[in-house]
């Protein structure tokens, strides 16, 4: 049976095992974005899809980041929440760490605050590498984002302070330099969970499950 830690609301003996486990692998953590929004394979214009390759990958690859030392955490939307114990529960007995988000968006329910508390989490885990799976992720070249960026979805301007903090990121993120360089801005659900890790002072790697990109 899947244990479910929902790890903003978590208790503390459950918050200090997550902790304790970041800082076994060396503080490196896993981040799956919505791995089960979508089946739907057909293109459109926003490339809000998802990829055969993605769907043939997926159960596969979260059984192997299910199997390793280093701890798992789902963002997932509520809509499909049992479709994610359900499907964890056919791998075996495990312990997965989860964050309700708002449906659609990464974005955790509680907004900003729900963001502060994960990165005050990981920052007393000791987290140094986080690497970001799932659904959607778009690259954009940078003077395409700028082009095409509309405040009406990203109220917070995340995606311009990423695109401003670029120099100093490459400096600062080894792990993240290799493909800051390439000049691409992530976007996409977990293009702005990788955003907003990075504004939180945390190194990123994009993982290898992603769609469309």
């Amino acid at each position: 049976m899947t244990k479910d830690v929902k790890l903003i609301k978590s208790r503390k003996s459950e918050r200090e095992e997550f902790i304790k486990q970041c800082k076994a692998s060396n503080g490196r953590l896993n981040i799956l974005v919505h791995p089960f929004y979508s089946e739907d394979t057909t293109p459109t214009e926003n490339k809000r899809y998802v990829t055969k390759r993605y769907l043939k990958q997926r159960d596969e690859y979260i059984k192997g980041l299910l199997d390793t030392d280093i701890p798992l955490l789902f963002f997932q939307q509520s809509s499909d929440y049992k479709t994610l114990l359900s499907k964890i529960s056919q791998f075996g007995e495990y312990t997965i760490y989860t964050v309700m988000t708002k449906r659609g968006e990464e974005t955790p329910t509680g907004g900003r605050k729900d963001w502060e508390k994960l990165a005050d989490i990981f920052s007393e885990a000791k987290i140094e590498v986080v690497i970001v799976s799932g659904l959607y992720l778009v690259n954009k070249p940078l003077e395409k984002a700028l082009e095409e960026f509309d405040v009406r979805y990203d109220k917070e301007e995340i995606q311009l302070e990423f695109i401003n903090n670029i120099p100093k990121y490459i400096d600062k993120f080894p792990v993240a330099r290799e493909w800051l360089e390439k000049n691409y801005v992530p976007t996409g659900c977990v293009g702005y969970t990788v955003m907003n890790l990075l504004k939180y002072d945390f190194d990123v790697s994009i993982g290898e499950l992603t769609a469309p990109d």
